[in-house]
């Protein structure tokens, strides 16, 4: 009777510690629910459970086991989100960081295959290790995670990365913080820059480091700089991600610090001296893509950029045309004609409809090149490059028509020396010689004879707006206004008014010229 009585004692005690671990479990099971975890399938042994395709907050794993007696956590080919994972914090219920390191400090955690991901972007793969009481390392091919990080951190992600971005090739070392706040820093010390609108070959970058430290959902500010290079400012907001703004804040520094980076691909900045300072400020926004652009200049100042430069100020130079291949001008070469000889209606044309400062400017014009990205910002595309006549006549005398931000450094480069060197009636003079004004047809006196049959000294004004309005597109303004015999009757209207206004003309000349007839010669 007694063992009897005992036995039910036993059976009643091993029931209750059942019922007791039944309910653990199950508020465990809550627990881990309320903190966003999943799962698929549940495999319960005596002293195991083994959870199949979990997810979870920034976490996926196809198998986690738990062996509750051993105390060890495995989990099998895992996958984590190291921006969830930088955002820290528990779920509902789940206490914080600290708390949960408490209730592992018991545990070992092997991990076998865990991917560490970006979003949806791949940073290491393959990381597999131990952690004693979460703490240890896991180590993969090109990375190792480290719990917990220096300095109290969290945890330490160090990883070689290729460039996410297309345009900007080669590999990157990484370093991710998760301190309070988190810590990234970027480190490359070789990139390949690769974008049509950059250069038309390939731009090498060295020694870019960029730093960021804070929560991007609320602000995070760093820096950027390069070896030997310009630094500037950073703030990232992502107030709803992957929404994100970044600004780029660069003070006024000296100008040839700014642009050597540039050096690899511009000649001129490897054999010129560049005085004056530039800044920016720059925002870009995620995914629109939309971006703003606001740059400083001041006391910009260049010399020895201009190969040939006694020969521009007087006599003989070839010069490269924009569809290949090199043609004389000067003193004495055939079609040239000097400024004297030329309709003083035409160089006042070409003033009022491509360069109305330009002769306040010293051979660059800030406001213009601030519309000019303002327009390209409206359009999304390059549709207004802000030159000067002094740069077009730069890209005219050495450059190709690329269409590039590097081009355009060279223009600018070589337009602030023309300016200074040769003062602002040899630039017209030398202008009025090379510039396209149609199909093979260079420099004021050919275009004179093509379609008026006469000497540039003899162009009335309508003749010299119908010219200055060829020089954005001349082939195709020769198509549309010339060989279709309609000259562009608004456009040289808004041109002479502009003329009267700066004094060139009066109100009654303009209005005549604009009513006027406009006689061409008939093509052919």
């Amino acid at each position: 009777m007694t063992r009897r009585r005992l036995g039910l004692a036993l059976v009643g005690v091993l029931g209750v510690v059942l019922l007791i671990l039944g309910l653990v479990e199950r508020e465990a099971l809550r627990g881990l629910k309320r903190q966003g975890f999943r799962w698929q399938g549940l495999d319960r042994g005596l002293t195991t459970r083994t959870f199949h395709a979990v997810t979870g907050p920034g976490l996926s794993a196809e198998r986690v086991s738990v062996d509750l007696g051993a105390k060890v956590i495995t989990v099998h080919r895992a996958q984590l989100d190291a921006l969830a994972l930088a955002q820290g914090g528990g779920g509902e219920g789940g206490g914080g960081g600290e708390g949960r390191a408490e209730r592992l400090k018991d545990w070992q955690i092997d991990v076998d295959s865990l991917g560490l991901y970006a979003g949806e972007r791949l940073l290491v793969d393959g990381l597999s290790g131990r952690l004693d009481g979460g703490e240890g390392a896991l180590v993969g091919d090109a990375g190792q995670l480290t719990l917990p990080g220096p300095d109290g951190a969290r945890a330490a992600l160090n990883v070689t990365v290729t460039s996410p971005i297309a345009e900007l090739q080669g590999e990157a070392t990484l370093t991710l913080t998760l301190s309070d706040p988190p810590r990234l820093t970027v480190e490359a010390e070789a990139l390949t820059l690769n974008h049509p609108l950059i250069a038309a070959e390939p731009l090498p970058l060295r020694g870019l480091r960029l730093s960021l430290s804070g929560d991007p959902r609320q602000e995070a500010r760093g820096r950027i700089s390069a070896r030997g290079g310009p630094d500037a400012d950073l703030t990232l907001r992502c107030v709803a991600p992957p929404a994100c703004e970044l600004t780029v804040e660069m003070t006024d520094q000296p100008a040839a610090v700014v642009l050597s980076p540039f050096a690899p691909l511009v000649p001129e900045l490897r054999r010129a001296e560049l005085d004056g300072t530039l800044g920016a400020t720059m925002t870009l926004s995620w995914p629109s893509r939309a971006w703003t652009l606001t740059p400083r200049f001041a006391n910009l100042r260049v010399s020895g950029a201009v190969q040939g430069l006694d020969a521009l100020r007087g006599g003989r130079v070839e010069v490269r045309r924009l569809h290949g291949g090199l043609h004389p001008i000067g003193e004495g070469t055939p079609g040239w004609v000097p400024l004297r000889m030329v309709s003083p209606y035409f160089p006042a044309a070409i003033i009022a409809a491509e360069d109305a400062a330009f002769y306040r400017h010293d051979g660059y014009d800030p406001e213009a090149v601030l519309e000019a990205l303002a327009a390209n910002q409206a359009a999304g595309e390059v549709v207004r490059g802000g030159s000067t006549l002094t740069q077009q006549l730069a890209k005219n005398l050495t450059l190709s028509g690329e269409r590039t931000l590097v081009r355009k450094l060279r223009e600018l480069l070589l337009a602030l020396e023309l300016d200074e060197a040769l003062g602002k009636d040899r630039v017209l003079e030398l202008y009025v010689n090379v510039v396209e004004l149609g199909p093979d047809l260079w420099g004021v006196q050919a275009a004179c004879e093509r379609y008026f049959l006469k000497s540039p000294a003899n162009l009335t004004p309508a003749e010299a707006v119908f010219l200055a309005l060829l020089l954005p597109s001349p082939k195709d303004g020769y198509e549309r206004w010339y060989l279709r015999s309609r000259p562009p009757r608004e456009a040289m209207r808004r041109v002479l008014e502009n003329m009267a206004r700066a004094g060139a003309l009066t109100e009654a000349e303009a209005q005549a010229a604009a009513e006027g007839p406009l006689m061409l010669v008939p093509p052919g």
